[in-house]
């Protein structure tokens, strides 16, 4: 079903996501960084990544707190928000004036809750009257800014029946969620900063009860993932008419199939756990590194501390347009899990991200094997295909991976090293000595020291969507 929003003119869908996906460089990667307390995407607890990626400067841009061309501003993260509410508002304005009373009356919702329709219907007209005050909150604040709110959204919703459109509703709230956590950390207005986290929280209320309408878990952990703004738009663009459309979404979940036994060590067994990575979805070779080259300072942040946030950093795409003259990065971001409220991804969890691509692109990423100088896991020079034929691929990608050693500082017994990551304190960075050597698959390093198999400590699988 299709549905368009009244608004007045202003910035189009396609150019809003446009400008959006080109200018989620530093400062987005870097204010994510204080979504649950400096450093959350370290395996410390102290803010010395973002520190040593920006090098300095009063706001993190090194920059004495000038905001510069292609960062994004709070306006951007406002509009942003209005457009993921005035999809929220307009799915549930359209899905109420589709099913009436009977309709709900007669959906497996309404036998398994065994509640009335008539109670089913009120709340889903709190969530839409919700959704509409907060577009109308948001357009206000975005006026007062001096912006013009975006407009001419027209959306696309894949549902026939009541049961399908409540399916769809549970999908999109936590969604809001996860976009309202990993945003309001790049808010500069301070004053803002308290209507998002209130925004945020109804969300959250919405989402909740759309779980348990659906069956499921109403509260099903005790930590959400914030997803970053490149995520969300993946997601969101598939029900935006005109956005995204030669574009293919795709869930990506990395998986620590580690246990107590994976790695043995001279003092006894121990888990692998996995940091917080780096991916990007690219036309040419891996844009993380190349067998046989040395490290970039950001891959050797990730290899040895478990830092991704400068590796992201040194893929922006703007800056390789720049460089190359062509888009050879089309999107990138970083991974984490907050199953366990704070990294790294420990045996048994998982963290999951969306991403698109169009066909001839494919897929890199890099993780740190944690007890580890400087090993991580990657696919290949050439990274992952995502389609085959002209089809997208659904596939378990861990066949794919190889544990790599950056080439940057000398390895030592793996997990029981003394410079090995875990054996650090915690707000230790580039700790260890120093090693000038190419990346190289870890089996072809000379070391002597024996690790597990790829697919003892990692399961990669690729979902189109």
């Amino acid at each position: 079903m299709t549905q368009q929003d009244q608004t007045p003119p202003g910035e189009g869908p396609g150019e809003f996501f446009k400008r959006i996906g080109t200018k989620l460089s530093r400062r987005s990667f870097m204010a994510n960084s204080a979504i649950v307390g400096s450093g959350v995407l370290t395996l410390s607890a102290s803010g010395t990544e973002t520190a040593a990626a920006t090098g300095g400067g009063d706001d993190g841009h090194g920059n004495g707190g000038q905001v510069t061309p292609g960062e994004i501003t709070d306006l951007d993260v406002l509009q942003f928000a209005l457009t993921l509410e005035k999809l929220e508002y307009t799915f549930y304005r359209e899905g109420l004036e589709t099913f009436d009373q009977e309709a709900i009356n007669q959906s497996e919702a309404a036998e398994r809750t065994g509640d009335s329709a008539e109670s089913i219907r009120a709340r889903l007209e709190n969530i839409r009257d919700h959704e509409e005050a907060h577009v109308n909150v948001l357009t206000a604040v975005i006026e007062a800014l001096g912006g013009t709110p975006v407009s001419g959204l027209e959306f696309e919703f894949p549902y026939d029946t009541f049961d399908e459109f409540i399916a769809l509703a549970a999908v999109f709230e936590p969604l809001g969620v996860d976009a309202y956590a990993g945003a309001a950390p790049l808010i500069d207005t301070k004053l803002l900063v308290p209507t998002a986290l209130s925004i945020h929280s109804v969300e959250a209320n919405h989402a909740a009860y759309l779980r348990d309408l659906n069956g499921e878990n109403p509260v099903p952990q005790a930590f959400n993932n914030p997803q970053t703004m490149d995520s969300v738009v993946a997601q969101a663009s598939q029900f935006i008419v005109g956005v995204g459309d030669d574009q293919q979404l795709f869930a990506v979940t990395i998986e620590n199939v580690s246990d107590s036994n994976t790695l043995n060590t001279s003092e006894g067994a121990q888990p692998v756990p996995l940091s917080p990575g780096a991916y990007a979805v690219h036309s040419e070779g891996n844009p993380i590194f190349t067998p046989g080259e040395p490290a970039s300072e950001g891959l050797a942040r990730l290899a040895e501390d478990g830092f991704p946030l400068r590796l992201v950093n040194e893929m922006d795409i703007s800056l390789l347009q720049e460089l190359v003259g062509d888009e050879t990065v089309s999107e990138r971001g970083y991974f984490l899990s907050l199953e366990g409220g704070l990294p790294p991804l420990n045996p048994g969890e998982s963290a999951t991200f969306y991403l698109t691509a169009t066909e001839g692109e494919a897929l890199s990423f890099a993780t740190m094997f944690v007890p580890s100088n400087d090993a991580f896991f990657s696919p290949g020079e050439e990274g992952i295909s995502l389609f085959s034929n002209g089809s997208p691929v659904s596939c378990d990608a861990t066949d794919q991976l190889t544990l790599w050693d950056a080439g940057t500082e000398e390895n030592q017994p793996p997990g029981i090293g003394e410079d090995t990551k875990p054996n650090q304190p915690l707000t230790a960075i580039n700790v260890g000595p120093d090693e000038d050597r190419p990346v190289q698959p870890i089996e072809e390093v000379d070391d002597e020291f024996e690790y597990p198999e790829v697919s003892d400590v990692i399961n990669v699988t690729i979902e189109p969507q």
